[in-house]
């Protein structure tokens, strides 16, 4: 049975803490096996894994001294090379997400993640080995007799055992310098491309990946953790080794976590159990036959204790044993589930500051009263800081108890002085020498043997002095600091195992053979650049329609003739011209030319994921021609020329489209062509109706009923508002919200008269490296609309979808997000 409540901690504080629990989960459920049926198949493009080969050579090369061991030694890698690194690993991630959205599975970027790091952690090891091959090689010119005493000989072998020596910590470098380069990629463009794709929730199972301990063998490094932790023991004789630390913890988050159901479940069939078990060791020790009296009168005044019958005492004795069983797996169930909830508080960093940061606290508290914060506000804060004190004074009284307090202290002067002593010497020495003065002595003894340059022995005398003296005051803010600290560490660990759990998972196959069986049968991953990927088939799978009515051409060709202008400059200028400098970037074609419309295709081919997102890219052109054309009208209005007035129309189609040919020249056939034509028109008594009803939404659509009686739902009696606005089919709608993770929006607006609930669906769509546009669809109910009364009777159950592009709007969306 495992003792979790320590028999001191019976006191519990005066406030319950609300913590914070962190436990990751990486799902795997959505892939499959590669031919092994255990492990995942995958291959890397070659391309980026040659190019790392030659970067992590020169990182090695530019962190250690080893570039004289080598004939022909790389150069250190200059910014354009850490650029192009960037860049390589950028375009395989967006191209690995394009491919995982086409599949609507986030899963494939977990696994593509995993094994770019497995390949790069083996690629680490690969080339610091061949630089150990190379100078060894050039080493035995020197183990000739001609040579033997030759002082370059000396030199290099000293240079050599330096390497190798320094192993960790040069390789530490490199791994810290890839790391941050793949972090800035991760953390900008991929990861805005991702959560456009799958919701921002698809970035959670990433930070697997995101810690400094994602390279380090085993999660242990004593200088990592100098420098992004706290370093502890690590052997069974050190005082301060991380077990012992984290048991002290886990007693103190006991006691803070006194006031949860969890915990009083724990006490109190825990106290039930004891209970228990003193009553049968009682019944145990009666005796099971009465002993014989030797006095024939017994003594007076004492009267003889009731015996229990023997056939009842087995028979109690047997029932609470039993019973005694059963709470003892109920207790050791118990048990493990509140060391479970132990694990994730402790594997939160943000708990530390709230259990006992009251510095923070005090330091709003001053603010709060500075800017005349409300009495409520200012109790709240004096309650924290004072729930904080006494959790602090309990983890100071603990540390001190446990002996732990001034090797925790040393641990953190120890990582602002050991440059000047590591290597030779080693941390976890120089640590002790700060608290013992036994170990100090030798510290001393070996400084003066490796000769260190400076003053170390007056460096480590200062530190030593720091730790001994530290004010209480001091001695609580590097509590503070190091319960963030180690349960940061903690945080990291549980990711690092999980990311080296996945590893393990990941096979990369070297036989070609192997690759070629795995592929056969579609269990093989690839994980390619753009430009190694192969040629898709060009077989359309779907098509998008997008039409741009002008409307009233035939009156803005009048007024233009009438003042000796050229209309078919205006429109060409102003509309077409435009329009088509942006098809290359949204992947469009045009289609044909009306005399006042364009119309415009946007295809999808199959197994091809940068054709994909079709529908979103239709959606993000649109509203480029709408600005396009505000902006156009600003400037006529200014030089009093007529205005542009159109409506866009969006149709998906999930088919490929028919052609027919007009010589050389192919004429599509589509039913999106038809459609998006209705949904681009404007009707005049739609127009009438609705001008200056919204200044937010600019299409509407409403049901005509030719009586009272009738519900026919025909597209002859439906009314298109579409002013300057985009109107997109159903299935359009339907296919936006697979390519984009969409959030869902109410608020209140008046649309035809009194204010009702308006549906808003958000988005964002990756246009290019570092280029996001934010889309915004209104979902509208189509209602019965009575001429006669020119009112609206009822809702139907038809909608239809807007587009939206006023300003307003998104600024609502983005502050609602938090966009």
């Amino acid at each position: 049975m495992c003792a979790l409540f320590s028999k001191s901690a019976t006191d519990r504080p005066r406030e319950s803490f609300s913590f914070q629990f962190y436990d990751p989960v990486v799902p795997t459920d959505q892939l499959v096996p590669g031919i092994d049926n255990i492990r995942f198949d995958v291959s890397l493009s070659s391309k980026f894994l040659q190019y790392c080969r030659g970067l992590t050579c020169q990182l090695i090369i530019q962190h250690s001294a080893v570039a004289a061991l080598l004939n022909n030694p790389p150069a250190p890698p200059k910014g354009a090379e850490r650029n192009e690194f960037k860049q390589q690993f950028q375009n395989l991630l967006i191209n690995l997400l394009n491919r995982a959205n086409i599949q609507k599975n986030p899963q494939r970027e977990v696994l593509g993640q995993a094994a770019i790091l497995k390949a790069l952690a083996g690629e680490i090891q690969v080339q610091y080995g061949l630089i150990v091959v190379q100078a060894r090689e050039k080493l035995r010119l020197f183990d000739s007799p001609a040579h033997a005493h030759h002082a370059r000989g000396y030199q290099l072998h000293e240079l050599f055992t330096d390497f190798q020596k320094n192993k960790k910590i040069i390789l530490r470098l490199v791994s810290q310098e890839l790391l941050d380069m793949m972090e800035e990629v991760r953390a900008s463009q991929v990861r805005r491309t991702r959560e456009s794709f799958f919701g921002k929730e698809a970035s959670l199972p990433h930070a697997i990946f995101s810690h400094p301990l994602i390279f380090a063998e085993e999660g242990k490094d004593d200088y990592l953790y100098m420098e992004q932790y706290v370093m502890l023991g690590n052997f069974q004789r050190d005082p301060d080794r991380f077990e012992v630390v984290e048991q002290q913890l886990r007693e103190f988050l006991e006691w803070a976590d006194g006031h949860s159901p969890e915990a009083r479940r724990w006490r109190t069939l825990q106290e039930a159990y004891e209970e228990h078990r003193a009553q049968l060791e009682l019944l145990r020790g009666q005796p099971q036959e009465p002993a014989p009296s030797r006095r024939f009168f017994p003594r007076p005044g004492r009267a003889a204790a009731p015996a229990i019958p023997p056939n009842e005492l087995r028979e109690q004795t047997a029932a609470l044993a039993a019973q005694l069983e059963r709470q003892s797996e109920e207790l050791q169930e118990v048990a493990t589930a509140y060391s479970a909830r132990l694990d994730r508080i402790i594997a939160a960093p943000e708990n530390a500051s709230l259990l006992v940061d009251y510095f923070q606290t005090e330091q709003l508290l001053g603010e709060a009263r500075k800017t005349g914060a409300d009495a409520v506000e200012i109790a709240t804060l004096q309650q924290r800081a004072e729930t904080q004190r006494e959790a602090m004074a309990q983890l100071v009284d603990r540390f001190s108890r446990s002996g732990l307090l001034p090797y925790i202290v040393a641990a953190y002067e120890t990582a602002r002085i050991y440059r000047h002593f590591c290597p030779p010497i080693n941390p976890q020495q120089l640590k002790g020498a700060l608290v013992d003065a036994v170990e100090r002595k030798k510290v001393t003894h070996l400084i003066q043997e490796y000769r260190l340059p400076g003053s170390p022995v007056e460096t480590m005398e200062e530190a030593a002095r720091r730790v001994r003296e530290i004010g209480a005051r001091e001695t609580r803010m590097v509590l503070a600091r190091f319960l963030y600290d180690f349960f940061r560490c903690r945080h990291d660990l549980k990711n690092h195992r999980l990311a080296q759990d996945l590893m393990e998972q990941i096979y990369i196959p070297a036989d070609p053979k192997q690759r070629e069986l795995s592929e056969i049968n579609n269990t093989l991953y690839q994980f390619l650049l753009p430009e190694e990927e192969k040629p898709a088939e060009e077989k359309i799978a779907s098509h998008v329609i997008l039409k741009a009515d002008i409307r009233d051409s035939t009156s803005i060709t009048t007024q233009l003739f009438a003042r000796n202008l050229n209309p078919a400059s205006y429109f060409s200028l102003n509309f077409y011209e435009p329009v088509r400098k942006l098809l290359p970037r949204y992947g469009a074609i045009k289609v044909f030319l009306e005399g006042d419309a364009m119309i415009l295709a946007i295809v999808e081919h199959e197994g091809d994921a940068r054709s994909a997102n079709s529908v979103a890219r239709a959606c993000c052109l649109a509203r480029e021609m709408i600005e396009g054309v505000r902006g156009v009208n600003d400037r006529a209005a200014q030089s009093q020329l007529p205005l542009l007035e159109f409506g866009i129309g969006i149709c998906f189609q999930p088919s490929t489209p028919m052609y027919l040919m007009d010589g050389e020249r192919p004429i599509m056939i589509s039913k999106a062509l038809n459609e998006s034509d209705r949904l681009s028109s404007c009707s005049k008594l739609a127009k009438q109706l609705l001008t200056q009803k919204s200044r937010f939404f600019n299409v509407f659509v409403m049901q005509v009923l030719p009586d009272a009686e009738s519900k026919d739902v025909s597209e002859e009696f439906l009314l298109h508002y579409n002013v300057q606005g985009i109107e997109i089919n159903e299935l359009a709608f339907d296919r936006l919200c697979q390519e984009l993770s969409m959030k869902r929006v109410e608020l209140k607006l008046p649309l035809f008269g009194e204010p009702e609930t308006v549906e808003l669906f958000c988005g964002s769509s990756a246009l290019g490296q570092s280029i996001f546009q934010r889309i915004v669809v209104r979902r509208g109910r189509v209602p019965h609309w009575d001429p006669k009364e020119l009112r609206i009777v009822e809702y139907t159950d038809r909608y239809y979808y807007e587009v939206c592009s006023a300003k307003p709007v998104y600024e609502f969306v983005a502050k609602t997000l938090g966009w």
